[in-house]
């Protein structure tokens, strides 16, 4: 049935569906059903029949992908799910009239993909819809979000730790466009840091402590410490640079607003000190670190000229976040909020407020 004409592809489709209705569960763990659907799919959402009929077809993605025990089989239904998104879906959402049937049938199926990413978990289709989700302000934006949330919301400590470090690991690519990388930041990686429970949380860290600090603005902090230069500093730091100290800084801020702080003077501080060949650490090396890269990065007074202006504040603001995270997690002393939270020294070109005011 599966290699036949439109007529018998849909009456098989709904045959499908009606057995799906039924019991999809007991159909898919069977190895027989789970090949079928398989089949049916990978077939059916081939790149010669239309966005209509593959709408209509992706009703099945998500109880295919839920309880299918074939993860080989997957992968080749998700790569049928990479054509459609690379294919059949436009480059841009505004390029298709909203009064138009192929409009309809292209939301209806990007509903469908994002049910079955609530449904299924799936990280291999979150990576198919990275085309969708590097377009800050498509036409389903809200949907695209909400989903999303869900999706971060309904996950387990295991299915949220695999996911933090998978999008931990795809912010940082920085082949990724700049604007999907936010759009990882903002509703997946940054929800899902919250969302994950302490104990999870620690050993989280534990694994991804030195791919943080390694980009720690250390150097180029150093280094305008022991300049004379007066006035404003022109920097020609990249935009992926500035992109990597905005998910340094938003982890940090997590790590310090849910790991204990005896653990992040204990595990995790003996790791930074080992990373920097040091010994017999202290316990507040990685505090001092961090405190010292924010409060240098909130009072720069520095021009990026490759760098966007909203890009630029959304880097300072973020490191204003981490340090406020840092002194009210580790100080108790009001002298600490005082210097580091709302002081600035203007004879050390300090700029904190215009730094993180949209002036």
């Amino acid at each position: 049935a599966i290699e036949s004409s439109r007529e018998q592809k849909e009456s098989a489709l709904e045959l499908t569906k009606r057995l799906m209705r039924f019991n999809g569960m007991i159909i898919l763990v069977n190895s027989r059903g789970s090949d079928f659907m398989g089949s049916l799919l990978t077939n059916f959402l081939s790149r010669s029949l239309p966005l209509e009929f593959k709408s209509e077809v992706l009703s099945l993605l998500s109880p295919f992908l839920l309880y299918s025990q074939d993860g080989a089989l997957k992968e080749k239904v998700i790569e049928r799910v990479k054509e459609v998104v690379g294919y059949d879906f436009p480059i841009s959402s505004a390029d298709i009239p909203k009064d138009s049937p192929l409009y309809v049938q292209y939301i209806s199926s990007l509903d469908k993909l994002l049910d079955a990413l609530v449904a299924s978990k799936s990280l291999v289709l979150l990576q198919a819809l990275f085309p969708v989700l590097r377009e800050p302000k498509h036409v389903h934006h809200d949907r695209i979000v909400e989903s999303l949330e869900n999706f971060v919301e309904t996950t387990n400590d295991e299915q949220a730790s695999e996911a933090f470090q998978f999008c931990v690991s795809q912010y940082f690519d920085e082949t990724l466009s700049s604007s999907l990388r936010l759009a990882i930041l903002r509703h997946i990686l940054t929800p899902l840091i919250y969302h994950i429970s302490i104990t999870y949380s620690k050993k989280n860290y534990q694994s991804i402590i030195l791919d943080i600090v390694k980009h720690f603005p250390t150097a180029e902090i150093e280094e305008r410490g022991s300049s004379d230069k007066v006035g404003v500093i022109e920097s020609d730091i990249r935009e992926a640079d500035i992109l990597n100290r905005i998910g340094t800084f938003v982890l940090v801020q997590g790590m310090y607003d849910n790991v204990p702080s005896s653990e992040i003077r204990g595990t995790l501080n003996d790791a930074y000190v080992e990373s920097l060949g040091g010994r017999n650490p202290k316990g507040n090396e990685l505090n001092g670190a961090v405190m010292k890269a924010c409060h240098a990065i909130n009072r720069e007074s520095v021009k990026y000229r490759k760098v966007s202006p909203t890009l630029v504040l959304d880097y300072h603001r973020t490191a204003y976040n981490t340090l406020a995270s840092v002194i009210m997690t580790t100080q108790s002393k009001e002298g600490f909020y005082e210097v580091f939270c709302f002081k600035e020294n203007r004879k050390k070109r300090e700029v904190l407020w215009e730094n993180i005011i949209n002036l």
